[in-house]
């Protein structure tokens, strides 16, 4: 399934972004307030069940080798970042003349 942000303007569902779907393709429509309100819980015995739920999935754990394998791989992440910030600045001025 293919999701795209819309809006309605005058009963009318106006896309977000192009699409290039052709006449006829069906869709489905679901009103994004409606989704929030789905999934909030309303009454205390529900909001209980939904932290008792979040309570229960467990803590991710990494092991040592991971954890080391991570760091690494952030501090190699952000020394290409700092390298290229030149660059991104230089290419970020030129498109606001």
């Amino acid at each position: 399934m293919i999701r795209i942000a819309a809006t309605v303007h005058g009963g009318v569902i106006v896309p977000h972004q192009p699409i290039d779907w052709p006449d006829g393709t069906e869709v489905e429509v679901q009103q994004v307030s409606e989704l929030i309100d789905d999934e909030t819980p309303d009454s205390p015995e529900e909001i209980e069940r939904w932290i008792a739920e979040m309570d229960a999935i467990p803590t991710p754990t990494m092991s040592e080798e991971a954890w080391a394998q991570w760091e690494q791989d952030r501090q190699e992440d952000k020394a290409w970042q700092l390298a290229q910030q030149e660059a991104r600045e230089k290419k970020i001025q030129a498109g606001l003349q």
